[in-house]
């Protein structure tokens, strides 16, 4: 085939975005295409309808709709009270092939560590919220792989906010290999400030920052609300090329 040449002058050439928290099926249209517009070559659903999500992204990977690559949990994991609902629902989650497990703040301290330990077993990674009964330390302990927007984060300032221990969770997170996604824009929506400050501590470790945008829920716009986000990263202290990355 011959080469296809762009002419570039007064354009602006960036990699590919990835938005890192989204709610892809949460009506009955189709958003995927809408995320090429803005440049974003891949998305993380972090729970809708999977059905539908798996139905679109294998027409995607076999060219029939255009679309960005994609990652996908089954429903969140929410309000379990006990290891055996745990273990219970985590089957489930694997019998469906997700990607990962989403985890919500409403699972109770034994349901957790249930799940934790039945994911680490099928090696599938665990994400999202940290649950009020446990401390972001004991959920790093248990390998969880990213955190969602500082859900949970007050535990570690049980004796008064501190930036050395904030710092100090950024940093072992890092050298475990966990991530952050900060979703600043949807903090901003909630005059929720501290996650600022969280986003410029954790900036000065090495942990690894996503920018998620809650893209699905009220208030957010396909495509458009990650560059929003990347925008806000930058508010936070990042540089824009550490934002992009």
């Amino acid at each position: 085939a011959l080469p296809i040449f762009i002419e570039g002058v007064g354009k602006f050439l960036i990699p590919g975005l990835w938005d890192m928290h989204v709610h892809l099926a949460v009506t009955n249209d189709n958003p995927l295409p809408k995320f090429l517009d803005w440049g974003v070559t891949g998305v993380r659903d972090m729970g809708s309808d999977y059905a539908r999500v798996v139905a679109w992204r294998d027409a995607i990977e076999k060219g029939k709709a255009p679309g960005p690559h994609v990652i996908a949990t089954g429903p969140p994991v929410d309000r379990l009270a006990t290891p055996d609902e745990a273990r219970q629902a985590f089957d489930k989650l694997y019998e469906m092939d997700v990607d990962f497990v989403n985890v919500s703040g409403g699972v109770s301290r034994d349901a957790y560590f249930a799940l934790a330990e039945e994911a680490r077993h099928e090696r599938k990674p665990v994400a999202g919220e940290i649950p009020g009964t446990v401390t972001p330390w004991e959920a790093l302990q248990a390998r969880q792989s990213s955190f969602e927007h500082y859900v949970g984060f007050a535990s570690l300032f049980k004796e008064g906010y501190s930036d050395t221990l904030a710092m100090q969770f950024f940093a072992a997170a890092a050298e475990a290999g966990a991530r952050v996604t900060p979703m600043l824009v949807a903090s901003k929506r909630t005059a929720e400030t501290s996650a600022y400050q969280l986003t410029r501590l954790a900036k000065r470790t090495a942990v690894e920052l996503l920018a998620g945008t809650d893209t699905g829920q009220s208030g957010t716009t396909t495509g458009e609300t990650l560059h929003d986000e990347l925008q806000e990263l930058v508010s936070a202290g990042l540089t824009p090329a550490e934002a992009l990355q």
